[in-house]
């Protein structure tokens, strides 16, 4: 006897809005009988509750049980495409030393940009963030539940070296403070030292050992010196 049974409630679409070219998920609840999904009011075509529309799209569902049938419930599915992939603003963050701070930065057309530091975007980012090696970085934007292809960026991090300070007295050869990081990575070279202008005698300039990662230089003039050792990592040519 039809009537004799509730239309199905809780009709909801996982996800909905649906992105354009994926599945959603229909589900209902039936206080007796089984749920039943048809893709017209006339309830003549039946259909999966598995469903991947195209354009925004309602769908009809009814409780059966034995001969019976229920009145008709009815939910639609808003569809959205799928966002561009993001615009990164500061694709070239230049060299940087490990846990230096960085902030990357981007724009979606459409959704909200969204940050990884992996290529199958599951250990997501947020800025600022402190990378000890170089890395990349993954940004999509999304909107809903559509997510767009992943733009990517890398950060150049590179090894470091420490500022040596040793004091002593005129007139005595000193070496500079000896740290295991004064040792060059393979590839990388020293440049030119630069002395600072304050120092007491400017015209003293170190001998660098790049082997040993050790500085030696002779003054006759007491104090505090400080040079700027340039270091160029394997591949560049300036720093």
């Amino acid at each position: 006897v039809y009537g004799t049974l509730s239309a199905p409630s809780n009709l909801s679409a996982s996800p909905n809005p649906a992105c354009l070219g994926t599945p959603t998920t229909l589900s209902g609840i039936c206080a007796t009988g089984q749920l039943k999904w048809y893709s017209d009011a006339a309830t003549t075509n039946v259909i999966s509750n598995m469903v991947t529309p195209l354009v925004a799209t309602t769908y009809y569902a009814n409780c059966l049980n034995g001969t019976c049938k229920s009145p008709t419930s009815n939910i639609t599915v808003n569809v959205v495409a799928a966002p561009s992939a993001p615009t990164i603003n500061n694709t070239n963050t230049g060299s940087i030393c490990p846990g230096t701070s960085v902030t990357l930065t981007g724009t979606c057309a459409v959704g909200t940009i969204q940050w990884y530091s992996d290529v199958n975007l599951t250990a997501s980012v947020t800025f600022p963030t402190t990378p000890m090696v170089p890395t990349t970085y993954y940004a999509i934007c999304v909107n809903g539940a559509c997510k767009s292809p992943a733009a990517s960026t890398n950060v150049l991090v590179i090894s470091c070296l420490q500022d040596d300070t040793k004091s002593g007295v005129a007139g005595t050869p000193l070496l500079g403070e000896i740290k295991a990081n004064d040792k060059l990575t393979t590839g990388s070279t020293y440049g030119s030292p630069v002395a600072n202008g304050t120092n007491p005698d400017p015209s003293v300039l170190p001998v660098i050992d790049p082997l040993l990662g050790t500085y030696t230089f002779n003054t006759s003039v007491g104090g505090t010196y400080v040079f700027t050792v340039p270091v160029c990592a394997a591949g560049q040519t300036s720093n």
